[in-house]
């Protein structure tokens, strides 16, 4: 469990990181170099999980900028694809206005 004063050097990271004035990665790099100096085991960490995700190429396949997002599903559509979601907990969802994901 961190400290307290390590609590107030990581929440002071991620504003500092958040306010600035850049795209994503840049405030992610600037956030990991603070990390560095602000709380060292967490550094470690993060460039672990930064490692982990650049190994398993993850966002590769996501939409590059200007590229057009793909359709949204229908609920048809879902009930047709095995693995997704239960089609008697999508027609529960759209009837209620309530989510299909936990329900039974």
């Amino acid at each position: 469990m961190p400290d307290t004063q390590t609590e107030m050097n990581l929440s002071g990271a991620v504003a500092e990181a958040r306010v600035l004035q850049a795209p994503l990665a840049e405030r992610l790099q600037h956030f990991a170099a603070l990390l560095e100096h602000v709380a060292p085991g967490y550094a470690r960490r993060y460039r672990g999980l930064i490692e982990q995700l650049v190994a398993v190429e993850a966002g590769k396949r996501a939409p590059k900028a200007g590229d057009s997002m793909p359709a949204r599903y229908g609920a048809s559509d879902i009930a047709r694809r095995p693995g997704t979601i239960d089609a008697r907990a999508w027609s529960r969802c759209t009837s209620t206005g309530g989510s299909p994901i936990g329900s039974s």
